[in-house]
């Protein structure tokens, strides 16, 4: 089990050394200082806003697009050997994450007050360092080592070979967290996802919990983007000029070709928002996703990615094999827009446009006609406005 002290913080002497914790005997301290238990806290979605090896993940696809492969590879030999390789690979820049504030405020506190604070995370321990260099408060980091995946009762495991049988607390925030809160002498819950929100109302153990009301199903929910569902509406423009517009059955096949186009963009908007997230950070944070505000779990909603794309495919190819063929349009035509919009920002407004087209041509596959030429500009029409307008306001990001 790897245990390493913060980067930047050098044992004065007489101080315990790496893997000294006893928070029992207080060797080389004053006892006062030790009447409290060392406190471990976790990292992603407790102390940041993020998850570190989600980050770097998406951070390692845009470095190489070949990435994606081996990372299910690496996966095959555990969650710790994939941590490990992405974090070989990528570094993080510690002063560009999203901390909670308010909680290391109460870290900063307890420091002051002679406790001892101790990173546990599950990520890669190379981040956990860095973040603890960072912030200068933690004494000791502990933290996935490419054998051991540091999460549930593996994390239980390291903070018992620290403290032995001796009294701790723990800071955290998933469901796994409470195989650590069982044994904890207090438990402190940190911004809660859903689930656990539901749980903690009967726990005795809980000491406190710092709640910022992020991680709701609704902030879940605005994770997809559901705005920017309305575009999908010109799915049904084609049924407006149908030989039979009030055919229920025409509606109802367009109805769900717009529900297969949301899904399938959805898994777009979120893989945009997770590709880019250190640009999309410099925006206003009025305009921050939840995804890029940190209020949601990132390991919760990267999943969904594959999900949304796949559910989408699948309604889509049951409707009609054109359908799905135009979804594949659309996808190559939004990989390469997001590909020169960087670099052009007419790029944007243009691949916008032709996207909001192939809506419109996607409904009229979904009724089996052609959409007129007329209506298809109209559909590029709109996009194009949409777009720009979004850019006026946002920035060319």
């Amino acid at each position: 089990m790897n245990e390493r002290a913060s980067e930047d913080r050098q044992p004065a002497s007489g101080e315990p050394q790496n893997g000294d914790v006893d928070p029992a005997e207080g060797v080389g301290e004053p006892a006062e200082r030790h009447r409290d238990a060392p406190l471990f806290v976790d990292m992603d979605g407790v102390l940041v806003h993020t998850d570190t090896t989600v980050e770097a993940a998406f951070a390692l696809i845009r470095k190489n697009p070949a990435y994606a492969l081996a990372l299910p590879w690496w996966l095959l030999n555990g969650r710790a050997n994939l941590k490990h390789r992405i974090a070989k690979r990528i570094d993080i820049d510690p002063e560009k994450l999203p901390y909670n504030h308010g909680f290391i405020s109460f870290l900063k506190t307890e420091k002051a007050s002679g406790r001892r604070l101790i990173l546990a995370t599950a990520a890669d321990i190379a981040y956990g360092q860095r973040v603890a260099a960072h912030l200068g408060l933690f004494d000791a980091v502990i933290g996935s080592d490419g054998e051991v995946d540091l999460a549930g009762s593996r994390k239980l495991e390291g903070i018992r070979d620290l403290v032995g049988d001796g009294p701790f607390d723990y800071a955290g925030n998933h469901m796994h967290d409470f195989r650590v809160f069982e044994h904890a002498r207090k438990a402190i819950v940190v911004n809660p996802e859903p689930a656990v929100r539901r749980a903690i109302g009967g726990k005795p153990g809980i000491d406190r919990i710092f709640d910022d009301g992020l991680q709701t199903y609704k902030d879940y929910l605005h994770a997809l983007h559901p705005r920017r569902w309305l575009m999908n509406l010109l799915v049904l423009l084609p049924v407006l000029v149908a030989a039979e517009p009030a055919d229920r059955w025409i509606w109802l096949q367009a109805g769900v070709a717009a529900v297969a186009f949301s899904l399938f963009a959805s898994s777009l908007y979120l893989f945009d928002d997770f590709f880019n997230l250190a640009q999309r950070r410099m925006l206003p944070a009025a305009a921050h996703s939840p995804v890029v505000g940190g209020r949601v779990l990132a390991d919760r909603v990267a999943p969904m990615i594959p999900a949304l794309f796949v559910a989408g495919c699948v309604i889509a190819a049951v409707l009609s094999g054109e359908l799905l063929a135009v979804l594949g349009l659309f996808l190559f035509v939004w990989v390469l827009g997001s590909m020169t919009a960087a670099h052009a920002a007419c790029a944007g407004i243009l691949a916008s446009g032709l996207l909001s087209a192939i809506r419109v041509l996607a409904g009229g596959m979904a009724i089996s006609m052609l959409p007129p030429t007329w209506l298809i500009g109209i559909g590029l029409l709109v996009g194009a406005v949409v777009e720009l307008a979004r850019t006026r306001k946002l920035g060319f990001i």
